[in-house]
């Protein structure tokens, strides 16, 4: 998953097969900034030793009261999935942040207002009557 701060300077969240989820700048393997990683279990943030940048930590706590409106803030500010990195070129993509295939992946809302797309597939086979 990639985010954005308040300064635009892109974090990327990276999940593994333990119970942590990565916190960097998303830059090359070797080259990237490593922020720490957030604890599965716990909910918590262990920081790395070389400490948290003010605006990341923002972002992290942002993250955690709303995450849809974190992940959707990168999609509409790049025109790319936040989710699968695929360019936003429909309106109401970007509008979201993310594309109709993710937001179904995920259970999130995309086109109508609040109305995720399981949803909008529903209404849309009963109005043609296919049930």
């Amino acid at each position: 998953m990639r985010l954005l701060t308040t300064k635009n300077d892109p974090v990327a969240l990276k999940w593994t097969k333990g119970n942590r989820v990565y916190v960097s700048d998303g830059g090359a393997r070797y080259e990237s900034k490593d922020y720490g990683w957030v604890d599965l279990e716990s909910g918590g943030f262990v920081s790395s030793d070389r400490g948290v940048p003010a605006d990341v930590a923002e972002l992290l706590s942002a993250l955690s009261e709303n995450p849809a409106k974190a992940a959707s803030a990168y999609g509409r500010a790049m025109s790319e999935c936040c989710f699968c990195d695929k360019s936003l070129d429909d309106e109401r993509s970007i509008e979201a942040g993310w594309g109709p295939n993710c937001a179904r992946r995920y259970g999130l809302p995309w086109g109508d207002e609040g109305e995720t797309t399981k949803r909008r597939a529903k209404r849309t086979r009963k109005a043609v009557n296919l049930g």
